[in-house]
């Protein structure tokens, strides 16, 4: 972990470049909620959330940043065709393989300065039979700046 602290915007930027680079997939314009069915304009897209917790490290020492943990979470929606399903599986497994790669091996700025690891990944079927999903989750910790009371 790098003594310099980093932002959670450069970081969600980082992986945004790693996993579009890694997938050729698009980021999504609005949050993708597996509890109701997306527009089909979403297939082939991803969404990014965060999840933050405190690591505990050094955490009771005075100082200006604290260690956090980001649990990342990448969903990345697939619209099932019935012809083609089993090949839309196998895609969206390819693709998810090949983000994960990105995601890891990206330790260019700022992500050198930060621990990554790759906690699971979830294929769900859309509650409707229309839509695969292929849930990536990684733990991020980094250290954050704390601002100065005024």
């Amino acid at each position: 972990m790098g003594e310099e602290a980093t932002t959670r915007k450069e970081i969600r930027g980082a992986l945004e470049k790693a996993w579009t680079t890694a997938t050729g997939q698009r980021k999504a314009d609005t949050f993708l909620d597996p509890r109701r069915a997306p527009n089909t304009v979403l297939h082939e897209m991803y969404s990014i959330d965060f999840l933050t917790s405190n690591t505990g490290k050094n955490r009771d020492a005075p100082s200006r940043t604290m260690r956090v943990e980001d649990q990342t979470t990448i969903s990345s929606w697939y619209r099932i065709l019935p012809e083609v399903a089993d090949k839309i599986r196998d895609l969206a497994s390819d693709r998810e393989e090949a983000g994960r790669q990105g995601v890891m091996s990206s330790l260019r700025e700022p992500l050198e300065a930060v621990r990554t690891r790759f906690i699971r990944s979830t294929p769900t079927l859309h509650p409707l039979g229309e839509w695969y999903i292929r849930t990536s989750v990684y733990g991020i910790s980094y250290e954050s700046t704390i601002p100065a009371a005024s």
